[in-house]
């Protein structure tokens, strides 16, 4: 029996439209070896444009809160200072559910 492969989550098209649109400090290196496949190639773009939306929504999040005058919030690219953000969001939200 022979298995259909699915089609790549992307177009070559988008992703070259969305990878001109992104900042170069976002951009993730992916070695992209000539041996691999082309599925492996679609997959590891479309995990990269995941992730990139994700450091987007990181970045706009922190925007936000930083206007908004929330303590120990700032745009920040480095991963540690993201973690102890993520843990001041959940004790602040933490404290709002709780009724204190």
């Amino acid at each position: 029996m022979v298995r259909k492969t699915e089609s790549p989550v992307f177009s070559a098209s988008q992703v070259d439209r969305y990878a001109s649109s992104i900042p170069v400090s976002f951009k993730l290196k992916i070695p992209i070896f000539k041996s691999f496949p082309l599925q492996l190639h679609l997959f590891l773009i479309s995990l990269n444009i995941i992730l990139l939306s994700l450091m987007f929504q990181i970045r706009d999040q922190q925007t936000t809160l930083m206007k908004a005058g929330a303590a120990g919030f700032y745009t920040t690219d480095d991963p540690v200072e993201i973690r102890l953000q993520m843990y001041l969001l959940d004790f602040i939200t933490r404290l709002s559910t709780s009724g204190l």
